[in-house]
C-alpha cells in the first residue's frame, strides 16, 4: 500500500517537473522571479534557461520513468535520488557559505523528503527484481 501511495505521488511529482522544465525552456523569464534568478545579459538568460529546464525536465521524465515496472526502474529511482542529495548538497554549502535566508529551508526539506522516496522506492524494485531472479533459478 505504502509503495502504490509513493509511486502514485512520485508520478504527479514527475508531470509537475516536466511541466516545469517545459516552461523553463519556453518561458524562463516568467520562472525566474519565483526563483529569485537575476541572470546577467543573454548569456546568463541562456544559461538559466538551459540548465534549469534540462534539470526540470530529466528530472520529471526519469521520476515517470521510475514509477514504472521497468528493468532498470531502480535506477531511474537512484538518478533522482542523486539529482536531489546534489541540489540538497548545495543549499546546505550555500548556507554555510553565502548565509541562511529563511526562504531556503522549505526546498531544501522538500530536495532531502524527495531523495528519501527514491531511495524508498529504488530498493523496493531492486528488492523486487531480486526476488523474481531467485524465483526464476
Amino acid at each position: 500500500m505504502l509503495i502504490k501511495l509513493i509511486k502514485t505521488g512520485l508520478f504527479v511529482a514527475g508531470i509537475f517537473f516536466v511541466l516545469m522544465g517545459t516552461l523553463w525552456l519556453g518561458a524562463s523569464n516568467t520562472l525566474m522571479t519565483e526563483f529569485a534568478i537575476e541572470p546577467v545579459g543573454l548569456l546568463g538568460l541562456n544559461t538559466v534557461r538551459a540548465d534549469f529546464g534540462a534539470f526540470f525536465l530529466c528530472l520529471g521524465l526519469f521520476t515517470l520513468g521510475s514509477t514504472r515496472h521497468w528493468r532498470h526502474a531502480e535506477t531511474l529511482c537512484y538518478c533522482c535520488a542523486l539529482l536531489m542529495i546534489v541540489a540538497a548538497l548545495g543549499r546546505v554549502l550555500g548556507m554555510v557559505f553565502d548565509g541562511l535566508d529563511p526562504l531556503m529551508i522549505p526546498p531544501f526539506i522538500v530536495e532531502v523528503i524527495l531523495a528519501g522516496v527514491y531511495l524508498t522506492l529504488g530498493q523496493h524494485w531492486q528488492k523486487n527484481r531480486q526476488t523474481r531472479r531467485d524465483t526464476l533459478s
